[in-house]
């Protein structure tokens, strides 16, 4: 059975019941970064609720894990924000085509087209003297994109604040200019040709082009 998805605070999140969190308590034990995108279902006065997972120094309404057992933070004037009959939530367990499914899926992209569009702070790595060509064009990309970064940090999971801080250096490897690309929605491309304009010994007899963030290769 796949949890049930909505949005809150600004970020997608998993709806759990509290069966199913004893029943795979161990693997959240040892997945903790997972339950920063999922939420518990609580019912108050015969009403569902949705309350986040938050850290154990956290104030704000939610479910503070501690071991095998958890303690309710109950939200008091914002019980709107996390009363599911007030989310848009979205159910694979009521997909009974394939039709169903992919619609499903179209309306989980939407919700997080929604969340990543809505700009708290505009996001503008600094550039340096010292940045090495391929960590310059990436924190240009980024700053075109005129986004709000942390939006995107469901997308790289527990390695969200060491990627980020791989912005504030002067270089990047490739492998993560690839990997940090795709959380990003930013395509890479790689194009090998002739140096000099051609005016070279043994002349490449065409140009080679292989996009790095998919599958698609162009050697025409």
């Amino acid at each position: 059975m796949k949890p049930k998805t909505t949005a809150i605070d600004g970020k997608l999140v998993e709806i759990i019941t509290d069966k199913e969190y004893a029943e795979k308590y161990k693997f959240y034990s040892d997945n903790p970064g997972i339950l920063a995108s999922t939420a518990l279902e609580v019912e108050i006065d015969d009403k569902k609720y949705a309350l986040p997972f938050r850290g154990k120094t956290s104030d704000a309404p939610g479910i503070i894990p501690d071991g095998a057992i958890y303690f309710v933070n109950l939200p008091e004037n914002e019980k709107a924000n996390y009363d599911e009959d007030n989310l848009e939530i979205v159910d694979y367990n009521d997909s009974k085509t394939i039709v169903d499914f992919l619609q499903r899926n179209e309306q989980i992209r939407k919700m997080e087209s929604n969340i990543l569009t809505d700009i708290d702070n505009i996001f503008c790595p600094q550039i340096g003297p010292d940045d090495s060509p391929e960590i310059k064009a990436f924190k240009e990309a980024i700053a075109s994109k005129k986004c709000d970064i942390n939006k995107y940090a469901p997308r790289f999971g527990d390695n969200y604040c060491n990627d980020r801080r791989i912005l504030k250096g002067n270089s990047i490897t490739m492998n993560k200019l690839v990997s940090m690309s795709k959380k990003l929605d930013i395509e890479v491309e790689l194009i090998l040709r002739n140096a000099n304009n051609g005016e070279v010994p043994n002349p490449m007899d065409k140009e080679i082009s292989v996009i790095l963030t998919g599958e698609d290769v162009n050697n025409d």
